[in-house]
């Protein structure tokens, strides 16, 4: 049916046609125009079952308001009735409920009172109604309508309906009643009417704020005039958490905050943060969808809290003091028992030869264990701890231009033996004058 505007002319015999008409066009430019400013302008702003009745096998309304996808305004039960009540079978399981409306169309869409039982989209009933441009009682009884809603299982047949899912039935049964998926988000347009949306938003607030604590007393305790690497890594992230902590604690005060808006901050706020994960990426996210939006923030939701999670399980790289010694050897004490049990160990060498070179000699000459023992491996010529050359430099650890990097084969023989020892020795046979050495232990998952 078009819905152009009405021309007013003088003398014009006024039908009801006309008054619909006009009717229609101003409902279709509101709707319109809604539509443009956001695309989704639909859904539930009140929900709330008659949770009496599910322990009976129906399900009814009690409350709702909102706005169907057709620009249709309702508010159940103030201005429009609500459904009849529904009993379901006892064979119902995983189905999903809609409101449903009969759609707009170029035929009779009133149903008057006392008329039969035809599908119409609005009910019409009388209503006394008040002259409010009278200081004297004058009520008149007015035919008004209200829209006429229906429940229908999303399994019928629904053509000719407007339709907004509002519950999930997990399973329906004589002896439990009505089970309802506790997941489901029906559409709605305010997360903080929704428990699962507010709270999500409440908890990211709360972890980022214990972030920003964390990430500053990191950057704090670095008593140095230069950051390192990893401290110039702290203080973007927490630059960050910084633009997203008060714009998350705006979003939680506002009264109203549509889902798409809290998805398309909360999607920001991932990308950035997945620069930090050790994927530097964001792997591939649920597009955002209205009309199931467990399922649109389900997945964002936990890609946010491993983002923020990663960013306090940072790599821990502790630098280990060589000091010479007579004869080739080295010393490395290490006072921190803990960082023996659960640390992998680098070592980085540097001589004046080629990389290749080096890590063949390096192999030859060179030899490491614990203090207490290096010794007699000396003696006995017999090589200690095995060395791994390093393809590349990992990323958590300085770099030194030069340098070619090792890791020592920690393997529970080797683990056991250093945690009864107080550090490492090594010995380098032959001439060390050129030779550089440093040592790091690594904490955590070290991106290599």
């Amino acid at each position: 049916m078009a819905n152009n505007k009405v021309i007013w002319t003088e003398g014009l015999l006024l039908k009801p046609a006309h008054f619909q008409q006009q009717e229609r066009y101003f409902e279709d430019l509101i709707h319109q125009h809604s539509r443009q400013l956001q695309g989704f302008e639909w859904g539930f702003d009140v929900l709330e079952l008659d949770t009496e009745l599910l322990s009976l096998n129906k399900i009814g309304i009690k409350r709702a308001r909102g706005i169907l996808p057709d620009g249709a305004v309702f508010d159940i039960p103030e201005t429009d009735s609500p459904p009849p009540v529904v009993e379901l079978p006892d064979s119902t399981v995983h189905e999903t409920l809609l409101l449903c409306l009969p759609l707009r169309n170029d035929q009779y869409e009133y149903r008057l009172p006392k008329t039969d039982n035809a599908v119409q989209r609005y009910q019409g009933h009388l209503q006394q109604i008040d002259n409010t441009s009278s200081t004297d009682k004058d009520e008149q009884s007015v035919l008004v309508a209200s829209l006429r809603f229906a429940i229908k299982p999303a399994s019928d047949n629904t053509d000719g309906y407007c339709v907004l899912p509002f519950c999930r039935i997990l399973e329906c049964s004589k002896n439990r009643g009505i089970v309802l998926d506790e997941n489901f988000i029906p559409p709605i347009l305010n997360c903080h009417n929704n428990d699962t949306l507010h709270q999500q938003l409440t908890n990211l607030t709360g972890f980022l704020v214990k972030k920003t604590v964390e990430l500053v007393g990191r950057i704090h305790a670095n008593t140095e005039s230069r950051y390192n690497n990893f401290e110039i890594e702290d203080l973007l992230c927490l630059q960050t958490i910084n633009h997203y902590t008060p714009l998350l604690h705006h979003l939680a005060e506002v009264p109203v905050l549509h889902p798409e808006l809290y998805y398309r901050y909360l999607l920001m706020m991932v990308s950035e943060l997945s620069t930090y994960t050790q994927n530097r990426t964001l792997k591939q996210i649920t597009p955002y969808l209205h009309d199931n939006l467990y399922q649109t923030f389900e997945q964002l939701y936990n890609i946010a809290l491993e983002c923020i999670a990663n960013i306090s399980s940072r790599v821990q790289v502790v630098e280990i003091t060589i000091n010479k010694s007579n004869f080739g050897l080295y010393h490395a004490l290490i006072s921190n028992k803990e960082v023996l049990q659960e640390a992998r160990f680098i070592l980085a060498v540097k001589a004046e030869m080629p990389a290749a070179e080096l890590r063949k000699e390096i192999n030859e000459r060179f030899r490491i264990s614990t203090v207490e023992t290096i010794k007699e491996l000396v003696v006995a010529n017999l090589p200690g701890f095995r060395l791994h050359a390093m393809s590349r430099v990992p990323r958590d650890l300085p770099f030194h231009e030069g340098y070619v990097y090792f890791e020592l084969e920690m393997n529970e023989s080797n683990r056991m033996s250093i945690a009864h020892s107080t550090g490492f020795a090594m010995q380098v046979g032959g001439d060390t004058s050129n030779m550089r050495f440093q040592f790091w232990a690594v904490i955590g998952d070290l991106y290599d």
